[in-house]
C-alpha cells in the first residue's frame, strides 16, 4: 500500500505467492510515493486464502499490515461497535485489529494515539499475541513492535514444506524483530527479518513508534506490560 499524489492510500492485494509476481514489483517501483508498505506473509493456519483476507487492509483512509495472530477473536469483536464492524469484509483477526484502530480514530484520536490505545488494550487481553504491525494514514506512519511473549509459528513453517535454508535471512531466530534506519535524506525505513539490517536500530520491545509524514519526526511510546503475565 502507498500514498498517491492526492495522499489517498492505494493498495495491491495478491492472494497467491507474491515474491515473484510482477504486479507486486510494479507496485513497488512504478508508483512514486512519500510512504509505502510492502508485506509478504504466509496465511494463518486454517484461514481461507482469498482476496478479502489478504494484507494490507485499507478502510476509512487507514491501512494496516499485521504479522501475528490474535485468537480467539470473540473478545475483540465484542469491543467493536456495530458501525465499525460493518466495515469488516473478511474473516481475519488482522482486519479486526484495524477496526479497533479505526474505532479509536473515529472517537477523535490521532493515528498514533489510536494505535497505542488499541495495542495497550490488546496486550492486556491477548498477552501471548504478536501485535507487530505497520499502519498508514495520509499524515502518519506507525510501527508496532509488540511480540515479547509470542512464539513464532514454527509448526506452520515446518508444515509449509519449505526448508530452514529457504526461509528469509534471520527468519528462524529473529522472526518478530523490527528495526528502523534513517537515511541521510531524513527518510525512515522499517523492516522485519529477510534483509541485511547491518546499521539498523532495533525498535524497543513492546513499543509503538510514529512518524509524522510532514516533518519525519519519529516518536516512540513504550507499552506498560508490568501487569501482563506471559
Amino acid at each position: 500500500m502507498w500514498l498517491d499524489a492526492a495522499d489517498v492510500i492505494q493498495s495491491t492485494k495478491i492472494a497467491t505467492a507474491g515474491q515473484d509476481d510482477l504486479r507486486l514489483t510494479e507496485a513497488m517501483v512504478e508508483q512514486a510515493t512519500t510512504a509505502r508498505v510492502v508485506h509478504l506473509r504466509m496465511a494463518t493456519d486454517g484461514m481461507p486464502v482469498r482476496q478479502e483476507n489478504s494484507h494490507p487492509f485499507v478502510t476509512d483512509g487507514i491501512g494496516l499490515a499485521h504479522n501475528g495472530s490474535i485468537v480467539p477473536t470473540a473478545l475483540l469483536r465484542e469491543r467493536l461497535s456495530p458501525e465499525v464492524l460493518a466495515g469488516v469484509r473478511g474473516e481475519t483477526d488482522s482486519e479486526l485489529y484495524l477496526a479497533l484502530v479505526r474505532q479509536n480514530v473515529r472517537r477523535g484520536q490521532s493515528l498514533a494515539e489510536a494505535v497505542f490505545d488499541a495495542v495497550s488494550w490488546l496486550r492486556g487481553v491477548y498477552p501471548k499475541a504478536s501485535l507487530n504491525a505497520l499502519i498508514l494514514s495520509p499524515t502518519e506512519f506507525v510501527a508496532v513492535h509488540a511480540s515479547s511473549f509470542a512464539t513464532p509459528p514454527f509448526a506452520e513453517f515446518a508444515a509449509s514444506g519449505i526448508t530452514e535454508e529457504e526461509f528469509p535471512f534471520e527468519h528462524m531466530d529473529a522472526y518478530y524483530q523490527l528495526s528502523y534506519l534513517r537515511s541521510a535524506s531524513g527518510a525512515i525505513a522499517f523492516s522485519s527479518t529477510g534483509i541485511n539490517r547491518n546499521g539498523w536500530t532495533v525498535l524497543p520491545d513492546e513499543s509503538v513508534s510514529a512518524v509524522d509524514l510532514g516533518t519525519l519526526e519519529l516518536t516512540t511510546m513504550r507499552l506498560d506490560v508490568t501487569a501482563v503475565a506471559p
